[in-house]
């Protein structure tokens, strides 16, 4: 019996060709999948940035003792800025989102006047609004949403649709 010492170490040009090729194959079902993954978390980081807003926007009318109105961009880019209502100064930075996302769409119902006002009571001055935070993206087959609900008493909501 006799053993066969080998001086060849490393690996050779088809096993190599080999790894990258399935490293690619691997990647290539992975890439559509991750970016829907993106979008889905850009999504979700602008309706918890809105959530925290009217948050603020609540606490601040109650504190101030004041009228408070936030108003969205509905037409162009989806944008939302916090002012006092009696002298219109802001409250927190105006916040333009299509920065995170150009893709990303609010709309309010049950109207579409792009304001919310709450009272010095915290409470709101018209009826329960629901804020729809989406991806837009035509290439991505699964559209993100998220439900912002605004009840009477002011009270708040985040939802995944």
């Amino acid at each position: 019996m006799m053993i066969r010492s080998s001086n060849h170490n490393g690996f050779t040009i088809i096993e190599l060709i080999m790894v990258v090729c399935m490293i690619a194959l691997v990647m290539a079902f992975a890439g559509p999948s991750l970016d829907g993954y993106t979008r889905e978390i850009k999504t979700k980081a602008v309706a918890r940035e809105i959530y925290t807003n009217l948050q603020l926007a609540r606490l601040t009318a109650i504190k101030q003792n004041k009228s408070v109105n936030v108003t969205f961009g509905l037409n162009g880019p989806a944008a939302m800025s916090v002012t006092y209502s009696s002298d219109g100064s802001n409250v927190i930075p105006s916040v333009n989102f299509s920065q995170v996302d150009p893709d990303i769409v609010l709309s309010i119902t049950p109207t579409q006047t792009g304001q919310v006002t709450y009272n010095p009571t915290g409470t709101l001055n018209s009826i329960p609004q629901v804020i729809t935070v989406s991806s837009n993206d035509p290439q991505i087959v699964t559209q993100y949403e998220y439900d912002i609900t605004i009840n009477a008493t002011g009270g708040l909501k985040l939802d995944k649709v």
